[in-house]
């Protein structure tokens, strides 16, 4: 009797693809459990059918429908428990947006009632700032134990510091003021000090010009005498032909005087 040739290459292949069936089985089983978990308060149909599918799709339990209905009948409802696994776990991810989407919109409203009801407090209370409100806000729950956290009291703070805020103000506007009258004086008082200065300095330099042009007059001026002689800074002048007046300088030269 001959004996037929193992196939080895074909034993691999079917073994490599059990396991990968049993892996992605364990995965997808331990998907559709753990999200029909998570999700049951939310979606308890979906949920249920999502763990129904997901313990079909582990490998024990397929093992056992397996013996009860048949191999292939078990791995046809594998497959198919994989299909509704992934259509279901769309299913959550559309509700897991709308619900995000919910919860988003209702945030929104709650920071904008938020928003309203500090608007008419700041309204009501002009003296409010909005960083110590919402400071308020974050210590208000403890108002039992301290005293000192109830609005009443918070407003009655707010309303000393706003006075006492505005009192410093109009302290200090009132030193600016006294500061500002004083430096005008000041700037004043210069001024006419620097325009006396500056005028007594014009008669100063008016006076010098007026002696130190009557001085050259004086200088030019000559008198008379035989021969049309004068003196000029201590030189003799003389009168030409012409009428022209000069005086002989230091190098032996005729000097015109104009």
């Amino acid at each position: 009797m001959d004996q037929q040739p193992f196939n080895t290459s074909g034993t691999v292949a079917r073994r490599g693809m059990t396991l990968l069936f049993n892996l992605s089985s364990w995965g997808w089983g331990s998907i559709g459990v753990l999200g029909g978990c998570s999700r049951f308060a939310q979606n308890p149909v979906v949920a249920s059918l999502s763990i129904l599918c997901g313990l079909i799709l582990i490998p024990p339990i397929r093992r056992f429908i397996g013996r009860a209905i048949g191999v292939r009948v078990a791995r046809r409802v594998a497959i198919g428990s994989g299909l509704a696994i992934l259509a279901l776990i769309m299913v959550m991810g559309r509700d897991i947006q709308i619900e995000e989407a919910i919860e988003e919109e209702r945030v929104m409203k709650l920071a904008q009632e938020e928003e309203r009801r500090d608007s008419i407090l700041l309204a009501r209370y002009p003296f409010l700032e909005r960083d110590s409100l919402h400071a308020w806000k974050n210590v208000a729950g403890d108002s039992v134990t301290n005293p000192r956290n109830r609005f009443d009291a918070f407003i009655r703070e707010q309303e000393e510091h706003h006075v006492r805020y505005v009192a410093d103000s109009i302290a200090r506007a009132l030193k600016w003021h006294e500061d500002s009258i004083v430096s005008a004086r000041q700037y004043r008082a210069d001024s006419i000090k620097m325009a006396r200065a500056h005028i007594r300095d014009s008669i100063a330099q008016a006076r010098e010009a007026r002696r130190a042009a009557a001085e050259q007059a004086r200088s030019l001026e000559y008198t008379e005498s035989s021969g049309g002689a004068g003196t000029y800074n201590g030189r003799t002048i003389y009168i030409g032909p012409r009428g022209g007046r000069y005086y002989i300088n230091s190098n032996g030269n005729k000097t015109y005087i104009k």
